[in-house]
């Protein structure tokens, strides 16, 4: 590996001695509180989507009952957002940040209108997951 994972630990090493704990402890707080708006938003949809497991950090995926998941990703990077796709089983993840937290409520607008315009349409996707 040689010197690269180096950088790494400085960069955490630096940011959390800039953060200090109450910091630290105020951005996880953020983000669990965005994390579980969405998944009780998501929840709360009449869209067939659903939340694989229980959650217990910042990591969501999901999935469709109804539609091709993969097109209502498609769906979503049309309405401006970079949806993560996953392959197996086919689903869309979010890595929730701070940054997201001021926006859940417009990701789960537009991933309803989404999902509408995908059952309502019928339409498939072609796009692959790949990493």
């Amino acid at each position: 590996m040689g010197t690269r994972p180096g950088g790494v630990i400085a960069a955490a090493w630096a940011v959390m001695h800039f953060l200090g704990e109450e910091g630290y402890l105020r951005i996880a707080e953020t983000v669990m509180t965005a994390k579980a708006n969405f998944v009780q938003a998501l929840g709360a949809l009449e869209a067939g989507l659903h939340v694989w497991g229980e959650p217990d950090l910042w990591a969501v995926g999901f999935g469709a009952r109804d539609c091709d998941i993969f097109a209502v990703a498609d769906a979503l990077a049309a309405r401006g957002w970079w949806p993560g796709r996953i392959r197996q089983p086919r689903g869309i993840h979010l890595m929730i940040t701070p940054v997201h937290a001021p926006v859940i409520e417009e990701y789960v607008a537009d991933l309803a209108a989404a999902v509408r315009q995908v059952q309502a349409s019928g339409a498939g996707s072609s796009t692959r997951a790949t990493y």
